[in-house]
């Protein structure tokens, strides 16, 4: 009688090396996947920050109007 998980090539089942072994390559690849996304939002939110920075009121001199003709 068969206890472990099966093995058999034809079917393709995996041993408990290989399916420990992906699971532990999937769950970095997932996990380095999520941190490369995180860091494009932050990057793209900083870009956003700055953009809102640099276009908002320029400074003038006390005094000094703009003139639209």
């Amino acid at each position: 009688m068969q206890v472990g998980k099966p093995c058999h090539l034809i079917l393709a089942v995996p041993d408990e090396t290989t399916s420990s072994n992906a699971t532990s390559y999937a769950t970095k690849v997932f996990q380095r996947l999520l941190a490369n996304w995180a860091q494009d939002l932050l990057l793209l939110r900083k870009k956003q920050e700055l953009r809102s920075v640099t276009s908002g009121a320029s400074i003038r001199e006390p005094g000094t109007l703009d003139k639209a003709a």
